[in-house]
């Protein structure tokens, strides 16, 4: 779905469309946590996910409404041993 949309985007612009102001947020953050913290970080990050998905959908018919989604990944970074030792550190 994020590629096809940046292709769209890329092909629509190369065809006239209007340049578009909304942002796709796209980042990675690595953290040595706790499990504790992990946890807490987990239910305030599923209450965010869902305050998203508990938005009002507008109508297909509302020229000001556009199509948003969002994807989500947490996960713990396994390593095998030789690459541990290449990580420059922890982004915090």
């Amino acid at each position: 779905d994020v590629l096809r949309s940046l292709e769209a985007r890329k092909f629509n612009l190369a065809h006239g469309a209007a340049v578009d102001t909304k942002l796709l947020v796209a980042t990675r953050y690595k953290k040595r946590l706790k499990d504790q913290t992990y946890w807490e970080f987990v239910e305030r990050l599923k209450k965010l996910l869902n305050d998203f998905d508990d938005l009002p959908e507008e109508s297909e018919d509302d020229p000001d409404a556009n199509v948003f989604s969002i994807a989500c990944y947490l996960y713990p970074s396994y390593y095998y041993e030789d690459e541990q030792n290449d990580e420059k550190g922890y982004q915090s």
